[in-house]
């Protein structure tokens, strides 16, 4: 009777009844610079089973922002907001318990763009000095 291993598997625990992604799956929230001040935020990877066009529509009530859901390459669904909209978007989901904070990516591409110009120019000012 020692020999009796148990299943230690948990019926009533259902992975979908939890909130928010899977351990796999991550948010990502990025922000993307247009044309001089004007920025888009995107939200990509949540869940198939979340209603996208509820949340977007919560995201413009919410943040008086305009926003869009457009089809990505992969047939996923991403939703597009007008202006830098990260911390508002990251408080939004954590506290509607869509996910959670750590499955919550946030980045800028506009951050990125910026310093390595900012070291371009820092470079070439170097050279001109150098070569005077």
């Amino acid at each position: 009777m020692a020999d009796l291993a148990f299943n230690n598997f948990d019926a009533f625990k259902d992975a979908a009844d939890e909130p928010g992604a899977s351990q796999g799956e991550k948010v990502h929230v990025r922000v993307q610079q247009r044309n001089g001040r004007k920025c888009i935020t995107t939200i990509a990877g949540l869940a198939d089973d979340l209603d996208i066009k509820r949340i977007c529509k919560a995201f413009k009530k919410n943040f008086s922002c305009n926003g869009a859901v457009q089809k990505d390459e992969d047939d996923s669904e991403v939703i597009q907001l007008s202006g830098d909209q990260r911390t508002n978007v990251k408080e939004f989901l954590v506290d509607q318990e869509i996910c959670h904070s750590d499955a919550i990516r946030t980045a800028a591409c506009s951050e990125i763009g910026k310093l390595l110009g900012r070291q371009k120019s820092l470079y070439l000012e170097f050279i001109v000095l150098e070569e005077a």
